[in-house]
């Protein structure tokens, strides 16, 4: 009977996401009743099949959430007389309703000694990027004679070298137990600077043969055009191609031949009589292959030679990057003091390499659920399938992903569609009035791109809403959408563009007050006039709010 009572208030859509017996993919509005979902969910999990408070593990993304989730849970339970419920409400203490972070730190408290890393380490990701500033200065200075500073110090101060380049890749995209592959990316970088110049290279040698051999027969029309060409020819500066093999050789017999294959292709390039000439035989073709080398290859050509002539350089910054990255993790380790990354990282290491850490969970845990999880990575998507791919209840909002900043990646959930077969979208909105969810239905559908528009995997798709009801057609309000012409103002007006739209927004609001403009009632669910407190005014930031507060102090 508990059970039925608890599922009866729900709709079709919440009712089909809390009842599927395999993993689901929900996507969730603000006001579809989300939390009330994995509330009922939960207590499914509970009452039907059986499963303990500890079985279940459910995942948010902030601290506020997961209080409101252990809150609502625990409150469903505790009102109902069932033994199931009663017993789970008993031994609440017990579930496992906690932030992913905290979550992946309980996974590595476990094994982190077997990586050289204390139990008893801190997260605290912007005291770890002070400590690596502090580090990057340092070796920047004890190394400052190596080739690659001075080559950044050139250009750039030692402190934005320090914390721009070694503190800011250190913290953003390594991790203590997935250092990046530095050796990896400069072979990489050799590769694709060899393949190239093997390309363009064969590109100038091909011109230049097909020159030479029009060459003759403008020989005796006597123009500057024949005499420039002849000079860059005879100097035989062309016949010089460093061989690709010996592109990366310590020999400095190389970055000599590389300088005169550059000092040749310049002057080819710089050759600018081509246009005074007639229609002489083979004009036509010199004039279109030479035009075709200064366009289009010799902008190539000469990026490649300057960035083969400072790989040097190159190689030693990556090196460096290696050493100090080396050198910061094992600080990391030594202190305690981790990042987020560097938890998430480990967390999943460990359940991939540790098999008895990885079998406590998949023993203990029957059901996950996770919120938010347009707010998550690849990463600990991943985690979540190590742990159980065949019982995870995915909520999140494509249109709701706030913390790319963290690492987020809405493109993940909407790639969940493709790996979880059962997807579900609760399309009704108890928060907002039919009007509202009208006009959001209307704007938003020609501000969000098409799924036609071959939609990039990080934008967001917008699905249209239903509202829970009707409001009474006689009390209904409307949407406006008021728009200021800015530059249709007068230039006598003395007043600022956002003055006037502010006093517009003012006077409206007197006016809807005065008028006693009649809203619904969320305490009766009735009709009532409206007072001031009912007003709220949306900015796109906090820069505007002073033309607001005067103008309201106007009215």
């Amino acid at each position: 009977m508990s059970l039925e009572k608890i599922l009866g208030g729900l709709n079709a859509e919440q009712l089909e996401a809390v009842k599927a017996s395999s993993s689901v993919v929900v996507t969730a509005g603000a006001g579809s009743g989300k939390t009330k979902v994995l509330a009922s969910r939960f207590a499914y999990l509970i009452i039907e099949k059986g499963l303990k408070v500890d079985e279940i593990l459910t995942l948010t993304f902030t601290n506020k959430a997961t209080n409101e989730m252990y809150s609502r849970i625990y409150k469903l339970l505790s009102g109902e007389k069932d033994i199931a419920s009663r017993t789970a409400a008993r031994d609440f203490y017990k579930a496992k309703i906690q932030t992913l972070d905290s979550f992946c730190a309980e996974i590595c408290a476990l094994a982190s000694a077997r990586y050289g890393i204390k139990s008893d380490f801190s997260t605290d990701t912007e005291a770890v990027s002070g400590m690596a500033k502090e580090a990057a200065l340092s070796f920047v200075l004890d190394n400052r004679g190596r080739q690659g500073i001075k080559a950044l110090i050139t250009d750039n101060k030692i402190l934005d070298i320090a914390e721009k380049l070694f503190a800011e890749i250190a913290i953003n995209y390594g991790s203590i137990t997935n250092p990046l592959p530095f050796d990896v990316y400069i072979k990489k970088q050799q590769s694709e600077l060899c393949e190239k110049w093997c390309l363009y290279s064969a590109k100038v040698k091909s011109m230049v043969e097909l020159i030479k051999e029009e060459l003759p027969s403008v020989k005796n029309v006597k123009t500057k055009t024949y005499q420039d060409f002849s000079k860059v020819f005879n100097d035989e500066l062309y016949l010089v191609y460093p061989n690709a093999e010996t592109l990366f050789s310590a020999d400095d017999s190389v970055k000599t031949e590389i300088d005169i294959f550059c000092n040749f292709i310049k002057d080819l390039s710089s050759i600018n009589s081509l246009r005074k000439i007639g229609n002489a035989k083979g004009m036509d073709v010199i004039r279109d292959v030479h035009g075709d080398f200064k366009d289009n290859v010799y902008p190539q050509m000469i990026k490649i030679a300057a960035m083969l002539l400072q790989f040097d350089d190159v190689h030693d910054i990556f090196s460096l990057l290696n050493e100090f990255q080396e050198s910061f993790n094992n600080q990391k380790r030594i202190s305690g003091m981790l990042t987020f990354n560097d938890v998430a990282e480990l967390a999943l290491t460990i359940l991939k390499k540790e098999s008895d850490i990885l079998n406590i969970y998949k023993d203990k845990i029957k059901a996950i659920m996770i919120d938010e999880f347009q707010d998550n990575n690849e990463l600990q998507r991943d985690l979540l399938f190590l742990l159980g791919n065949e019982n995870i209840f995915f909520v999140g909002d494509q249109k709701q992903s706030i913390y790319r900043f963290r690492g987020a990646d809405v493109a993940v959930f909407k790639k969940l569609n493709a790996a979880v077969k059962k997807n579900i979208m609760l399309k009704i909105n108890y928060r907002s009035s039919a009007v509202l969810i009208e006009a959001f239905n209307g704007i938003f559908d020609e501000v969000f791109l098409k799924k036609s528009d071959a939609l990039p995997d990080f934008e967001a798709e917008y699905e249209p809403l239903s509202a829970s009801f009707a409001l009474d057609e006689t009390k209904a309000a409307r949407a406006f959408i008021c728009l200021l012409d800015k530059e249709g103002l007068s230039a006598d007006v003395n007043y600022c563009a956002e003055d006037i739209e502010a006093a517009f927004i003012a006077e409206k609001i007197r006016r809807m007050v005065d008028g006693e403009y009649q809203i619904r009632d969320k305490e009766t669910g009735g009709f009532r006039a409206c007072s001031y407190g009912d007003f709220a005014v949306l900015e796109r930031s906090v820069n505007r709010q002073h033309n607001l507060e005067k103008q309201f102090r106007a009215f």
